[in-house]
């Protein structure tokens, strides 16, 4: 019975460290430069330079193994995937709000890597809902080439944050 009691102790804690040893990379984005001509226009595309962007970041992410992609029901945020989701053959997910997100990504198992796409006023607050610290509250409207990777592993959070593409910020991070 000892055995027993012994062998199931040590797979239990085999399982867990297995699944400590697990690694979500999240790479937050806001999507690229939409249009902004026809101010009544509530989901713009994205301008020319948005597009070149949204292959900016296909670009910068291309060696990574993607699995995973979320955006806003927006235009704007699902064309800045686009390139991504052609690359690696994936669908745009959509996500309504972080909550829902966050769920679904911890659902999710073994190793990830995901892409979201969301919006100045929205990427600050999911970088921070998923546990990663950072000193600012927002994005600006003219802050586009930022990208936040947060590492997941076990109980560990991670934050790096980089640039891709054409220089496009004003906020200091």
């Amino acid at each position: 019975m000892k055995k027993l009691l012994l062998l199931i102790a040590f797979i239990s804690i085999s399982f867990y460290n297995l699944k400590a040893q697990e690694t979500t990379k999240i790479w937050i984005v806001r999507h690229a430069e939409k249009a902004t001509i026809d101010t009544e226009n509530k989901d713009p595309e994205l301008t020319d330079k948005g597009l070149t962007r949204a292959w900016d970041l296909n670009n910068y992410l291309q060696k990574e193994k993607i699995n995973k992609l979320y955006a806003t029901n927006f235009f704007r945020t699902r064309q800045t995937l686009q390139p991504l989701a052609s690359t690696f053959s994936l669908d745009i997910d959509i996500y309504k709000d972080n909550d829902a997100l966050i769920k679904k990504i911890k659902a999710l198992k073994g190793n990830n890597n995901i892409v979201v796409a969301g919006h100045s006023n929205t990427v600050i607050k999911l970088v921070k809902d998923l546990g990663a610290t950072i000193n600012v509250d927002t994005l600006t409207e003219a802050d586009y080439d930022y990208i936040f990777l947060v590492t997941i592993k076990g109980d560990e959070v991670k934050l790096k944050t980089k640039h891709f593409g054409a220089k496009h910020h004003i906020t200091k991070l």
